[in-house]
């Protein structure tokens, strides 16, 4: 019975030094390091590869694909934001207002001809395609905080505003009368506005009031159709989904205590 009781109080030590070294690691980490606890500033770089494509329709005439490209931009993003630990010090949530700015893009096909099923008559075209690199967002973040590491896995789901269009410039006539002078129909269909994005990464403390974070994030396309005032053709434009890459280095500023 003694030896029962000995094992049982030794265990009991056990578990509170356990509990108590936790407590004792959360709490050096809260006042050490006020990360994901507060007003946070940030800025950092990003890799996107993203995509345009047209399409026009017409009901007589002629239908298709005029234009279909992907790059893969470079930029930079800044971002404040705010965050706190729940009271378990271990799930986090957090709100964020960024701002990614890289190039704009403005890409043209021109003098592009196609023959038309009418009378004999072909078509010339040109097509601009144009997208703005400055995208404001606004995010929220929940996330798991590992006291002992310093580091946040944590989810984004976002609202990202963005602005591209495709623009179909056409003459119709005959084989020896298509010159500059002919009439020129204009088609734009914009795809500006604001789309959703989800993204997964991960969060390390660092020093006293330093974090460093890298995140994957999906945005999700979206598309628009202009159609002409006699109805007779239109222009479909896709902002195809895109996948970038971001890292960001934050400076975090603990309120209260």
């Amino acid at each position: 019975m003694k030896k029962m009781l000995l094992a049982a109080c030794c265990a009991g030590l056990a578990f509170n030094a356990s509990a108590e070294g936790v407590d004792v690691a959360t709490h050096a980490v809260e006042h050490a390091h006020p990360a994901y606890e507060g007003f946070y500033y940030g800025a950092g770089i990003y890799a996107e590869k993203l995509g345009l494509k047209g399409d026009y329709i017409a009901t007589n005439e002629r239908s298709g694909n005029i234009f279909n490209r992907e790059t893969t931009t470079l930029g930079g993003t800044i971002l404040v934001g705010f965050g706190k630990k729940m009271p378990s010090n271990q799930f986090y949530a957090g709100i964020e207002v960024g701002y990614d700015f890289g190039s704009n893009s403005n890409m043209t096909e021109m003098d592009k001809i196609q023959t038309t099923h009418t009378g004999g008559t072909f078509t010339v075209y040109d097509v601009h395609a144009k997208r703005v690199g400055s995208v404001p967002n606004v995010a929220i973040r929940l996330g798991y905080v590992d006291c002992h590491s310093k580091m946040l896995s944590y989810l984004k789901v976002s609202g990202k505003w963005s602005k591209a269009s495709v623009t179909h410039e056409s003459r119709v006539g005959a084989t020896a009368a298509l010159a500059s002078t002919l009439p020129l129909t204009t088609l734009t269909a914009s795809v500006s506005g604001i789309t959703p994005a989800v993204a997964i990464g991960v969060e390390k403390a660092f020093g006293k009031k330093g974090t460093i974070r890298s995140e994957l994030e999906y945005t999700f396309g979206r598309s628009n159709t202009v159609t002409a005032a006699n109805g007779n053709s239109s222009v479909k434009a896709y902002k195809k989904d895109t996948i970038a890459f971001r890292t960001v280095l934050c400076y975090n500023v603990k309120i209260g205590r």
